[in-house]
């Protein structure tokens, strides 16, 4: 089948998802390159571990999506075992087979690109397109990649899960309704 469509595929722990996620995927939605986007929460990420569960990271990110014309998968909470990205974009080729994939990654991950799992077949199935992130900038790959600078905001869910007893800080950061659902369920120590 000839791919006559561009399909964004961005991935992450979203532990907490938050507003420097937000606006990536405002920005691709923006950009009017895609045709999909299809945002993937890690289910058992294979370099990090998650201290949410994988369903409380997945109803966030439901959240925090509102009425954006974005896809959710929950491909990787349901699969068993490490999530690997060749595995997404395998099935999320099967989804979209009339689409090119462009894997959305932050430059400080691109980096490290070269350890990830089969790294070379998600290479042959995917585009790279590298988000430009604060103090971090693309490195040179012998993989295909093209860069986006979007004035990509400088929120770490790290930082958020360290202040979450500090509403004014995570105000800042969160959307209103994830902050809620945070401190509904108790989640990072929230009170």
């Amino acid at each position: 089948m000839i791919k006559t469509k561009n399909c964004a595929i961005f991935g992450g722990t979203f532990d907490p998802i938050h507003l420097g996620h937000l606006h990536v995927i405002d920005n691709l939605s923006k950009s009017k390159r895609f045709d999909s986007i299809v945002i993937v929460p890690a289910g058992n990420p294979a370099n990090r571990k998650a201290i949410a569960s994988p369903q409380d990271r997945l109803e966030m990110v439901k959240i925090a999506i509102g009425n954006r014309n974005v896809e959710i998968s929950d491909c990787e909470i349901n699969r068993l075992g490490n999530s690997f990205a060749i595995d997404t974009a395998i099935e999320i080729q099967k989804q979209h087979l009339d689409s090119n994939l462009h894997w959305v990654i932050g430059s400080d991950a691109f980096a490290q690109i070269s350890n990830w799992h089969k790294i070379e077949d998600l290479a042959n199935l995917v585009e790279f397109l590298v988000v430009e992130r604060p103090g971090s900038i693309m490195t040179k790959s012998k993989f295909k990649a093209n860069s986006i600078n979007i004035d990509a905001l400088p929120i770490s869910a790290t930082k958020i899960r360290n202040s979450m007893n500090n509403p004014l800080v995570v105000a800042e950061l969160l959307p209103a309704d994830v902050y809620t659902y945070i401190k509904a369920k108790g989640l990072y120590g929230a009170a």
